[in-house]
Parts: C-alpha cells; sequence; structure tokens
C-alpha cells in the first residue's frame, strides 16, 4: 500500500468539517459542549471559503502536505533520506498524523531506527501516548516497521 492510500485508510475521508474526536482533550469540558452543540450553526470552513472538500481535492492536499513533510523530515532527521523507502513512508504517516515535532519526540524509536534495529523500533513506537490514542494506526505501522527485521 502506497503512502498516500495508507494515510487515507488510517484517516478516514469527511467531505465537511467535522471536530477532531481526539480535540476534547485540549478544550475545557464546558467549551467543548458550547462547540458540539453550535457546530452546525457555525458553518465551519477551510481554505477559500470551502465548506467541503471533495475526495480528489483532499487527495490533493494530501500529497501537498507529504511533499513537506518529506522536506522537513529529510532536514531533521539525519538518516532519512538513506532509509528504506517504508521506513520514511511510516515516518510520513506518523508526521502527517502528529506533527513533525511530534514525531521528533519518538527519540528511541527515531535512535532504533537509524541503527536499523527495526524490533526495537517497533516495540517503542508502541509504548507511547500516541499509540495508546490511536491503536490501530499505531499497531498497523509498527507492523511495517517490524517486518523489516524479517
Amino acid at each position: 500500500m502506497n503512502l498516500i492510500d495508507s494515510i487515507i485508510a488510517n484517516e478516514g475521508f469527511k467531505a465537511k468539517p467535522y471536530i477532531d474526536p481526539l480535540a476534547h482533550e485540549n478544550i475545557p469540558a464546558d467549551a467543548y459542549a458550547i462547540i458540539k452543540k453550535y457546530w452546525k450553526e457555525l458553518v465551519p470552513t477551510f481554505g477559500h471559503g470551502h465548506t467541503y472538500i471533495s475526495q480528489k481535492g483532499s487527495k490533493a492536499l494530501i500529497a501537498f502536505k507529504i511533499e513537506r513533510i518529506e522536506k522537513v523530515l529529510s532536514k531533521k532527521i539525519d538518516f532519512f533520506i538513506t532509509a528504506p523507502v517504508e521506513v520514511q513512508d511510516v515516518l510520513c504517516e506518523m508526521a502527517y498524523q502528529m506533527g513533525v515535532y511530534g514525531l521528533l519526540k519518538f527519540h528511541n524509536t527515531l535512535h532504533h531506527l537509524e541503527k536499523e534495529y527495526y524490533e526495537m523500533a517497533s516495540v517503542e513506537m508502541l509504548d507511547s501516548h500516541w499509540a495508546r490514542q490511536t491503536p490501530s494506526r499505531a499497531n498497523k505501522l509498527s507492523k511495517r516497521i517490524l517486518a523489516l527485521a524479517e
């Protein structure tokens, strides 16, 4: 599965803006309840006044975002460019989900990937807040890294 298809499978698709299910962790409960109550009346928009996006448009945005992520990762992670494509894809997808700086907090995982200790990297990926928050995605990506150890 290529990187864009993997992201699409893990992110899902909604044509209209929605409240991210994990957003409530960062919003006070009373504020979240008000936002949820009035969400439809707020008419959330994005971009140039859009209230929805097509799957084709969303896929183009993913490709654009991946390109930017790859450029940043190639500067921030010394081994990124020389790593196997599978490692690059997994790192890009993690950065897509949690941001580059969220990914860079995975010091042990990155160390093990650099040394090509894929089994240890896989274990470290699962020993994280990220894996507890999004276990399905974390398990899928961890298994892709583990497969490199075989």
